[in-house]
């Protein structure tokens, strides 16, 4: 008993010193900033006159690796006046290395940068992090960090068990911003495997160019997060007793060798019939799609304080990028398409999709299948509704690794690595199209911070569409049984007519049945 008791003590002393080291620092003494308007003189800014009018935006949706990597390199060496940079991963890998030299690079032009990153996967990154931002005009500032236990991801984690409400919330957003007028926005991180250059697993995702007016709304929600009480200077969480200098020289040791992780020439169409961006920058013009569009994110204190940070339109009553998604996908009227890597939809999710379906509304959502899903906690709470889903009519086809490998003139060359769906996107009544960084799962509706752009236009919903239905052709199609209508199966068609699987493809039962258990140990809403 006096063992207990003693343990008990020791329990209570524990948890009082970590919960107290968990607090965010006091930010009052920094200094906010605001985003520097974006200048006629910049030449981002002649190419956006020469794309699109005073009033409004143009868009180009960059569904392939190559695409978007070549977006995100011509728009920093371009910048003349400022780079705001806004992701929940930015990995130390060849991608990572290259795209904050980038950053460096264009600080060393004179460029404001400003790094707003999440800090849970920062873990063992935090030397490298401070000899990034001891360059002059560059800041990085670290949401909602970590401050006690940094060496590894399990070492954060042990932090989170203390304060659990708080280091939960992640900013899941991903932005960059280039000299007020031009953006990328959508589902990618920065990472090789958001790049087709791992050689384990590789994402399809898709992200936006955005030029134009929208950019302006996009500089206010950086802004909003940037000043936020969660975003802690870097400095203010970690501490170096290195000279800059000193740091500098590790940056330069670190990154030089540090080049474009894609290096096979970029082909003169992609995979939607646009020539490359690098050819259009030259050029001086681009050859975008003019819509009208509007973006919403969550405020960045989303669980404290339930209010919206709502580009162009009123405040609304709730504070989530989903729920405007939600919204949207209701009011449905002929038809809807989605991609989402993880699918739990909850109660309100499958009431939408009741409410899309009672009405005769075809509705459609590609996802990961199991063989394909990165994140395998998730699986049974989505394997929970898949019946439900298929009941009510909705047609759900799971990306199949093995056929995305097969199709490289579709995807780009996988060679031996898997092929994962990680793109967020929509298309609603062929009309409106929805990209963005908002999962339908609970932990975007309830936990992460989101990102959600809708664009009014026919056109890039018939270029998504088509997209989607690549997607479509490399997964199983879900369907019940026609012998046992309690049974799931899954279909593929080809040239050798209709293949049916029994049971959940291209794994293993070991696998299946231990993420089963997780079942037992993970609440659907931490999904």
């Amino acid at each position: 008993m006096k063992v207990l008791s003693l343990l008990r003590v020791l329990c209570v002393v524990l948890l009082t010193a970590f919960a107290g080291c968990t607090v965010i620092p006091n930010t009052s003494a920094r200094i906010p900033s605001a985003a520097i308007p974006a200048s006629p003189s910049t030449a981002l800014s002649q190419i956006a006159r020469a794309s699109v009018q005073p009033d409004e935006t143009g868009f180009r949706l960059m569904p392939t690796a190559d695409v978007a990597l070549d977006a995100r390199t011509q728009l920093i060496t371009r910048a003349q006046k400022s780079i705001d940079v806004q992701y929940y991963e930015i990995h130390k890998d060849s991608t990572g290395r290259f795209f904050l030299r980038l950053l460096r690079d264009a600080a060393a032009r004179g460029v404001r940068v400003r790094l707003l990153l999440d800090d849970l996967h920062t873990a063992g990154e935090d030397e490298f992090l401070l000899a990034f931002a001891a360059h002059e005009n560059l800041e990085v500032r670290l949401f909602n960090p970590f401050l006690s236990f940094r060496g590894s991801l399990g070492a954060k984690y042990v932090e989170a068990f203390f304060d659990f409400k708080r280091l939960n919330r992640r900013m899941h957003n991903k932005l960059l911003i280039v000299d007020g007028i031009m953006a990328v926005t959508g589902g990618r991180n920065i990472g090789d495997e958001y790049f087709q250059s791992d050689d384990t697993a590789n994402f399809l995702d898709l992200d936006t160019l955005v030029c134009g007016e929208l950019s302006a709304g996009l500089s206010r929600v950086f802004d909003e997060y940037w000043n936020s009480d969660s975003a802690v200077p870097l400095a203010q969480v970690v501490r170096t007793a290195l000279a800059p200098q000193h740091l500098r020289e590790a940056f330069e040791k670190e990154t030089v060798d540090a080049t474009a992780p894609i290096q096979s020439p970029i082909p003169e169409q992609d995979v939607l019939g646009h020539p490359p961006l690098y050819d259009q920058f030259t050029l001086g013009k681009l050859d975008l799609v003019r819509a009208q569009a509007i973006a919403y994110a969550d405020a960045p204190d989303k669980i404290r304080r339930p209010t919206s940070a709502n580009l162009g339109a009123p405040d609304i009553r709730l504070d989530a990028a989903l729920l405007h998604v939600r919204e949207r996908v209701r009011a449905a009227k002929r038809s809807v398409l989605e991609t989402t890597p993880y699918l739990v939809p909850g109660t309100e999710g499958l009431e939408s999709m009741r409410l899309v379906r009672q009405r005769d509304v075809p509705f459609t959502i590609v996802t990961n299948s199991l063989a394909s899903l990165d994140e395998g906690s998730v699986f049974p709470g989505y394997r929970k509704y898949r019946k439900r889903m298929v009941d009510l009519g909705v047609q759900i086809y799971e990306l199949s690794p093995r056929r995305v490998a097969q199709d490289q003139r579709r995807f780009g060359v996988f060679g031996r690595s898997s092929a994962r769906l990680h793109g967020k996107t929509a298309v609603i009544d062929g009309e409106t199209v929805f990209v963005g960084s908002v999962n339908f799962d609970p932990r975007s509706e309830k936990y992460n911070t989101e990102m959600a752009v809708f664009i009014e236009s026919r056109e890039l919903a018939q270029e998504l569409t088509q997209l989607i239905g690549n997607l479509k052709i490399s997964s199983y199609r879900v369907r019940l049984s026609p012998q046992d209508s309690n049974q799931i199966e899954w279909v593929t068609e080809d040239a050798g007519g209709e293949h049916v699987v029994g049971s959940e493809p291209e794994v293993s039962a070991w696998r299946e049945f231990i993420l089963e258990l997780l079942n037992v140990f993970a609440p659907e809403d931490l999904l």
